[in-house]
This record gives C-alpha cells, sequence and structure tokens, in this order.
C-alpha cells in the first residue's frame, strides 16, 4: 500500500494541487490502509480522499469521506472531531442526495467491468474514540452495498445495525437512495460517518508506471473532483 499511495501522490500532483500520501498506522507502514489526501493537515477528516486497503490479494481503491460530530458535542469531543463548513461532506451529501454522484458510481463500474463497494460505518459519539482514526467496518453500525449491473443491494441484510435509525438504509434501491434517508436522519449530529466507495483492483507486485496512468483512467480520476 506505501508504494501504491506513494506513487498515486507523485502522478497526481500539479503546480496547482500537491498531495500528500498517509498510513493509517505509522508503524506498520507496510501492511496498513494508506490514504493520499489533497492538504497536510492531520488529522485529514475535512477532506475527501483516496483510499488504498488491501484484503487477500485485493486492493481497494476509491473515495473516502468522512462526517464529524455537531456542533452540540463541542464540549464532549476533540475539536478537530467537531465538523465544520469546510468539510467535504455537506458538499458531498447534498450532491449524493440530488443524484450528482449517480454518473460518478455508473462510470466507476463500466470503467473496472465489475462492481462498485460502497461501506459506511457509523460510530456514535459515546461509543467512538475518535483519536483512534477508527474506519467504516469497524463500527458498531457498518453496512456495505453493492453496485452492479445499474443496482445497488446491501449485503447482509439480517445482521442487525446497533442503532435502529439505520435499518431503513438497507432497503435503498439507489445511490441517490441512500443519501436521501441520510438527510432525514433525526439524530445524525450525534454519530461519526465514515464513507469508503471503492472498486477492487488487481495490482502485482512488478507493475510498472504505465499501470499507474492505467489506474487513473479507471478510478482517480473519475473521483478526483471530490479530492478536495
Amino acid at each position: 500500500m506505501k508504494k501504491l499511495a506513494n506513487e498515486v501522490k507523485d502522478f497526481m500532483k500539479s503546480d496547482k494541487k500537491k498531495y500528500v500520501a498517509r498510513p493509517f498506522n505509522r508503524f506498520e507502514p507496510e501492511d496498513t490502509v494508506w490514504w493520499v489526501t489533497p492538504g497536510s493537515d492531520w488529522p485529514a477528516y475535512k477532506y475527501g480522499k483516496y483510499m488504498f486497503r488491501k484484503y487477500n490479494d485485493i486492493i481497494y481503491i476509491g473515495l473516502n469521506i468522512e462526517k464529524g460530530y455537531g456542533i452540540e458535542l463541542s464540549q464532549m469531543v476533540s475539536n478537530n472531531a467537531i465538523m465544520t463548513e469546510e468539510w467535504i461532506w455537506h458538499e458531498f451529501i447534498e450532491a449524493a442526495a440530488q443524484g450528482e454522484f449517480n454518473n460518478t458510481i455508473e462510470s466507476l463500474a463500466q470503467n473496472n467491468s465489475g462492481d462498485v463497494h460502497v461501506l459506511m460505518g457509523f460510530g456514535e459519539f459515546n461509543q467512538v474514540d475518535k483519536e483512534s482514526d477508527y474506519y467504516a467496518d469497524v463500527f458498531p453500525n457498518n453496512i456495505t452495498y453493492i453496485f452492479k449491473d445499474n443496482s445497488i443491494e446491501a449485503k447482509d441484510k439480517e445482521q442487525n445495525m446497533r442503532a435502529e435509525m439505520f435499518e431503513k438504509l438497507k432497503e435503498a434501491k439507489g445511490f441517490q437512495d441512500i443519501f436521501k434517508m441520510m438527510l432525514g436522519i433525526n439524530g445524525l449530529s450525534y454519530f461519526w460517518v465514515d464513507l469508503f466507495i471503492g472498486v477492487p483492483f488487481e495490482i502485482k507486485d512488478d507493475d510498472k508506471e504505465l499501470e499507474i496512468y492505467k489506474l487513473d483512467n479507471q478510478i482517480l480520476s473519475v473521483l478526483e473532483k471530490w479530492i478536495k
């Protein structure tokens, strides 16, 4: 992951935009999740970020966006966990609820001739220590959708969410539907939301620079609008 993240960082940089590669676990950088962020701020919660995760022989590459806690919790959590107007989440969820992200999901699926995975985790403020930088699938409430053949379906529908307010998300009929539902959830300001949208991408150890161009066409350039 370290090599790939740094290659992406170098490939995507321009005179107007710089990127930083960051590991989830800096003590085990070869075996951890990596992000490529559009700024040097850390933690980088407010940014849309490229994210790289490995499961067995498959690398999942995509977009990570986070929603912080509401101002109501300013006396209960660290300042950097309180969401401000600078966070990309605001722009993203409004656009997604209006259907503006549908073409992005469809492009990812078409470019990669396969599935797109949408993973969301919801962490209630009294159950999550944001100093630990949890990500979606370790939250007590999480859901994974698979986008395939222009439809989306929740996996593991029989698995109960710890917070009942999120159960209805399992019935979403499309990507836009997910975020319309989320905008209507009362009490969401008390939850951290970690969103990862990614595709499985096989990379061999001896892949050369040419593969980065392939990766750019398939994934990076499709998501670049939200890396900010």
